[in-house]
């Protein structure tokens, strides 16, 4: 059996979703698809589906290792159980950068996720981890603020710093 051409299939089966998928309905048709010949076709036969499915998770797991400590805002409000679910069904078909991960996990949530879930300062700090750049300014009106303030943000090597700067005096009460 050529080896190489075996863990590349195995590769090809546990990064994509899609494909473990495809392996579950027809196991045949799908490793004809991704280039196995027989011997890696009947090699590749002994292992079940299930299993299968269960060592990208294992995968997923340890990418979201990585992913998780880059926006601990985001992971607190979810909780640790529904970031984990939101990241494994956005990043279950494909794999990719540590950053890339990061960036479009975020991007996903940001559009599955209802407005209300965070506030317009958490959406501009999470965009503009998504969207990148090195500094970017925000005019944020917040409710039950009489006066603006401003949210100044920029890019560090752990993701973003945030400084906001507040104009004029509240009112006393």
């Amino acid at each position: 059996m050529d080896s190489a051409l075996y863990i590349n299939v195995l590769g090809r089966l546990l990064v994509s979703g899609v494909h473990r998928d495809a392996f579950a309905q027809d196991p045949e048709g799908t490793l004809r698809e991704l280039g196995a010949d027989e011997p890696v076709t009947a090699a590749m036969r002994t292992i079940p589906p299930r299993r299968l499915e269960e060592q990208a998770v294992v995968l997923l797991r340890k990418r979201w290792v990585l992913v998780a400590p880059a926006l601990p805002e985001l992971c607190e409000r979810l909780g640790e159980g529904k970031a984990w679910e939101l990241f494994r069904e956005e990043a279950r078909g494909v794999w990719r950068t540590h950053d890339r991960d990061t960036r479009l996990f975020l991007a996903s949530a940001m559009e599955r996720l209802p407005s209300s879930f965070a506030t317009e300062a958490d959406w501009n700090r999470w965009q503009f981890l998504v969207e990148g750049g090195i500094l970017r300014f925000h005019l944020i009106h917040a409710e039950g603020r009489w006066f603006p303030w401003l949210q100044v943000l920029s890019r560090n090597r752990n993701g973003c710093s945030e400084m906001r700067l507040g104009f004029g005096a509240e009112p006393q009460h």
